[in-house]
């Protein structure tokens, strides 16, 4: 479950060059989006009330969307700036990704658990990645 699109106002702050910090880079400078000083620290109460805010859950049209635990809401910056214009792009682009992903288990069963299976030069692949190593144990 995904209830937000980052760790903005979260795990993830910004600061500006007088040391204020900000939920995130994109929202430097903002006054609506500050988030406590360096010297100061976080102030616990905004980060909150930001993600009070900010859950899916909490706002429309995420509340009723089917993708909202698999988008977060969408990039605060992108919401409160320019209002939710990627939503459809993003619905679609699940939609596609969630069939093709289905469609792959059932053409190549074991595609996703089992790669050196369904790759004929995957030794040689994993000399060339190691990064392999990583996504595919």
């Amino acid at each position: 479950m995904r209830p937000y699109p980052c760790g903005a106002g979260a795990a993830y702050l910004s600061v500006n060059a007088d040391g204020e910090l900000y939920a995130c880079h994109r929202f430097i400078d903002d006054p609506s989006m500050l988030m406590g000083h360096v010297a100061t620290g976080s102030d616990l109460a905004s980060r909150a009330t930001l993600l009070a805010e900010r859950h899916v859950d909490k706002q429309e049209p995420c509340r009723s969307c089917w993708a909202r635990y698999l988008c977060g809401g969408g990039c605060h910056h992108e919401v409160l700036r320019r209002g939710r214009v990627a939503c459809d792009y993003i619905r679609g682009w699940l939609s596609y990704c969630i069939g093709a992903y289905a469609e792959v288990q059932v053409l190549a069963a074991g595609y996703f658990t089992d790669p050196a299976r369904h790759f004929h030069d995957y030794d040689s692949a994993r000399d060339r990645l190691p990064i392999l190593d990583e996504v595919m144990p």
